[in-house]
């Protein structure tokens, strides 16, 4: 990955988000990745000597290798942190490593839990939840292998835009800016026949050209639906966001019977993919992303 610096930022934070690649054992895939769109694993892989970053842009990865350079150097008793785990699959001949954040045991139970520095509106809306439940059965049918049973499974989240004005004040704000998440927890053979899928999906994508590649699932692109929008002239936000006009219309229709003086109007708002044009870093290599916001739209 090569970095850039476009606002000259200090050469200490240069330093410690600069990624040392190690090489890649064959055959390996990481539990981040099996929880990944396919084809950003593959392109990822393929062309990461190419892909651009800039420093500014992964202050918040630097965060959570904080977070997780701490955890490294607690102290405890009956608590294992950031172990190196490897379960083989000789069927499909892959292997699957992760490294969970910590396994304690707490009253009789042993707790795995995984850090996650986030915004505070990702966890009221629980966005990263799918991914994080994922993730967690992963590492949870890992330890299985390793022959320990985990009896729970859970996320701390560390709020990084929490507010403790917006607490005071809003409801369904949290109350402090750490958060644990409870995580369902699925049966081992459960959480076998996921990995299994996931891997054969990450298989049937390895020989494929570039452009061949299995498009990302709308959830995996972070999409929004195209919507027309009825709205109070004059202002941002929406009365109600319909899919299509004819709904919107009669909205509208209906609205202005009961608040004749109001002035409405319905707007179109085009639809988009965050993921896609913030997030990604190989959008560039992508076929979707030039079809859709290359540097010619």
């Amino acid at each position: 990955m090569k970095l850039t610096n476009k606002k000259n930022l200090p050469e200490a934070i240069v330093q410690l988000v600069t990624y040392k690649d190690r090489p890649r054992e064959e055959g390996v895939y990481y539990v981040t990745e099996l929880i990944n769109s396919p084809k950003q694993v593959q392109l990822r892989n393929r062309h990461k000597d190419k892909i651009v970053e800039d420093v500014a842009d992964k202050i918040w990865a630097l965060m959570g290798n904080a977070v997780h350079s701490i955890i490294e150097k607690q102290s405890g008793e009956n608590r294992f942190k950031e172990e190196r785990l490897v379960v083989e699959f000789p069927e499909l001949k892959r292997k699957v490593v992760g490294r969970p954040d910590i396994v304690e045991e707490k009253n009789g139970k042993l707790i795995l839990s995984d850090w996650k520095i986030t915004s505070t509106w990702s966890y009221i809306y629980k966005s990263s939840l799918k991914d994080w439940t994922e993730q967690l059965n992963i590492y949870d049918y890992m330890w299985h292998k390793q022959g320990f049973e985990i009896d729970e499974l859970q996320i701390v989240t560390i709020l990084r835009d929490w507010s403790k004005g917006k607490a005071k004040q809003t409801k369904d704000y949290p109350d402090v800016q750490v958060q644990v998440i409870k995580i369902k927890k699925w049966s081992h053979k459960e959480q076998e026949k996921f990995i299994k899928e996931r891997i054969k999906k990450m298989i049937a994508a390895e020989n494929l050209e570039d452009d061949k590649l299995p498009e990302c699932t709308p959830e995996e692109r972070w999409a929004k639906e195209d919507v027309f929008a009825v709205m109070k002239k004059g202002r941002k936000s929406a009365l109600k966001l319909c899919k299509i006009q004819e709904e919107a219309d009669k909205y509208l229709e209906s609205y202005q019977q009961y608040h004749p003086t109001d002035k409405l109007e319905v707007g179109f708002r085009k639809g988009s993919d965050m993921k896609c044009q913030e997030y990604c870093s190989v959008n560039k290599f992508c076929k979707y992303w030039h079809k859709y916001y290359g540097d010619s739209k």
